[in-house]
């Protein structure tokens, strides 16, 4: 389980700002995927306060990393965003929120790949290689991805960077397993 953890770890590390000498270095080197290629976020760019369970703010947080959100229905305590970012898209669903939708308690990321032939077998594997991310079968059998948060007020938007990190590496690994999943199977995972 430990290297489980060193690898989230390495990945939340990894989306964190860089500042200074690190921040050339790292701007050196090329792309990990074109699905997991988001910018830096700037703290400072957004006034008041953060409140990382009102879905506005999370448009906001996503726009400062080169993504653009909007709010495609709100329904029975859900706001679901559509975000678009360069080389990717994906869904957020806000959940457990206020009559006004402006408080919630979780959010879950989730797209589906356009990809026939993975098995639900396949599907439950790479499952049980994964530590946060979630891959499931849709009812018309496209493969799909999903990883989920709790949400709070107290959450800073570094604290949800970090969540949106998470998810730009299940999109890249899931990219990876869609791909070839006999081949990301074979791979050990930690």
């Amino acid at each position: 389980m430990r290297p489980a953890l060193f690898s989230l770890c390495l990945c939340l590390a990894a989306v964190l700002p860089l500042t200074g000498a690190s921040a050339k270095a790292s701007a050196q080197k090329p792309a990990l995927a074109k699905a997991a290629k988001v910018k830096a976020l700037d703290t400072k760019t957004k006034s008041g306060p953060f409140n990382a369970a009102n879905p506005a703010d999370i448009v906001t947080l996503l726009s400062t990393m080169g993504a653009k959100a909007t709010q495609a229905k709100s329904e029975d305590g859900m706001v679901f965003l559509d975000v678009t970012a360069p080389g990717t898209s994906f869904g957020v669903q806000m959940i457990g929120c206020d009559p006004k939708g402006t408080a919630c308690h979780a959010m879950a990321l989730f797209t589906v790949f356009d990809k026939t032939g993975i098995t639900l077998a396949q599907l439950n594997d790479f499952n049980r290689s994964q530590f946060a991310c979630r891959g499931l079968q849709t009812p018309d059998g496209q493969p799909s991805v999903m990883y989920a948060a709790l949400v709070d007020g107290n959450m800073t938007q570094d604290q949800t960077k970090a969540h949106l990190g998470v998810w730009q590496g299940c999109l890249k690994g899931f990219g990876e397993f869609v791909g070839d999943p006999v081949g990301f199977l074979s791979k050990p995972h930690s």
